[in-house]
């Protein structure tokens, strides 16, 4: 189960790649001398487990198309030849690579494409790039308009979490003021929802902090910049603000957020 950890070729694994990337693990071992069985008995365990409890489908076998690439520089020639798109590191360790996909605007220089990138892998037998994750985009498909500047796309953020922040704090105490009835605290929804609602509140005083209150901002400003978002052919400023990120369309102004935090 450790081995497998490195084996994955997606950033985005479905039950099919987990089931393939502790088969992966498996061979892994095997050729480096540490696998305690035979790796083809070890596959069958782990393909009739994995059937068994319903990652892999018994009766269709079809496996999902895999672009795999030689190198890096194969990948970018595939997808982005003349520098349209390139790979940057990541992050990486002894048996993988991760790289970003970044998309070259005409004015505005190499920006993010958020949620795509490419996963080398590096075993006994040489390194192969898994292009699973690549988003594929032809020149002149990116609308590059910005009528949005980044000060303006800031206030938007700001004005938002402002008036979330407001929104989550009258919940929050709405029902942290019925946490003392005892008919309350012992039922379960009401403690999820308790919890749900202080959690909104940690995240909306999180964004205040980072973005400042409207009129007022904060002494650093907050980390933006461009970046393409999945699904989307336009350009956004991404806004980190405390617990997650504001993306505001540079053509529209059009706003939305999303948390970077795990919540248990």
């Amino acid at each position: 189960m450790f081995a497998h950890s490195f084996q994955y070729k997606t950033a985005k694994p479905k039950t099919s790649d987990f089931v393939a990337a502790v088969i992966a693990g498996a061979e892994s071992l095997a050729a480096e001398g540490r696998l305690v069985i035979d790796v083809e008995i070890a596959k069958s365990i782990i393909t009739e487990e994995a059937t068994r409890r319903g990652l892999l489908d018994p009766v269709q076998q079809e496996q999902e198309p895999e672009d795999i690439f030689a190198t890096i520089t194969a990948v970018e020639e595939r997808f982005g030849g003349g520098g349209l798109v390139r790979f940057v590191v990541d992050d990486e360790n002894v048996e993988q690579r991760l790289y970003q996909e970044q998309y070259r605007t005409r004015e505005y220089g190499y920006v993010e494409v958020v949620g795509a990138g490419a996963v080398e892998q590096v075993g006994p037998d040489g390194s192969a790039v898994s292009a699973k994750d690549v988003r594929a985009i032809n020149a002149g498909e990116i609308d590059e308009t910005v009528n949005i500047n980044i000060s303006a796309a800031i206030n938007t953020a700001q004005s938002s979490a402002a008036l979330t922040l407001i929104e989550a704090e009258r919940r929050r105490g709405a029902l942290e003021s019925l946490s003392s009835k005892r008919s309350f605290m012992n039922d379960d929804d009401y403690r999820a929802r308790l919890a749900a609602a202080q959690m909104d509140h940690r995240v909306a005083e999180s964004a205040v902090a980072e973005l400042g209150h409207p009129g007022k901002r904060t002494i650093a400003p907050p980390q933006s910049r461009l970046v393409i978002l999945p699904d989307s052919n336009e350009l956004f400023y991404e806004i980190k603000a405390g617990l997650g990120m504001y993306y505001v369309n540079a053509k529209t102004g059009d706003l939305s957020f999303e948390r970077h935090v795990f919540v248990n």
